[in-house]
């Protein structure tokens, strides 16, 4: 069993983990990004490795044009431990993918008391529950999944609450 670290970054810290694909929804977790950038102080996260060579190379070059080549921190593929410890450090895991079988990410990231903000998508909705471990985008876009993890971070007591929903449901 895995332990967490015993708090969060010091700054806001968002996560995306999967492949890098468009499928998986990387392309709109780094619009998401770009508009959070804006808003205030965050570090973004991006766990996993590109399905392609040169969809990897796709990637680098939109984050350089959205202005994130100094503010994303590509990790890679990592060990299971390595990746536990990002998403027990970081704040809230993206999960803009457009389908998913059922969205292990996201139990994952519960486990370790990171609540999810996610794209209402078929098995997404399965893996997170509205409200207890997550929330649940309205619209498909970067920037709903931008305004509700921005208003989750400013309402402390909305966020304490998932975090223990988060666990508790992963168990």
């Amino acid at each position: 069993k895995f332990i967490p670290p015993l708090s969060k970054e010091k700054m806001p810290t968002i996560i995306y983990l999967g492949v890098l694909s468009k499928d998986k929804g990387v392309e709109d977790a780094l619009k998401c990004f770009a508009l959070l950038n804006k808003k205030g102080k965050f570090q973004f996260w991006v766990v996993g490795k590109p399905e392609t060579e040169s969809y990897g190379d796709h990637i680098k070059k939109m984050t350089k044009k959205l202005g994130l080549d100094k503010k994303v921190k590509f990790w890679g593929f990592v060990t299971q431990e390595k990746k536990f410890d990002l998403l027990a450090k970081s704040h809230v895991l993206i999960n803009p993918s457009i389908h998913e079988g059922w969205g292990l990410v996201n139990i994952e990231a519960n486990s370790v008391g990171t609540p999810i903000v996610s794209y209402k998508s078929a098995g997404l909705i399965d893996s997170v529950k509205e409200g207890i471990s997550g929330i649940i985008c309205r619209e498909n876009t970067p920037e709903n999944m931008a305004e509700i993890v921005t208003n989750l971070l400013n309402y402390k007591e909305k966020y304490q609450i998932l975090i223990l929903g988060a666990v508790s449901l992963s168990k």
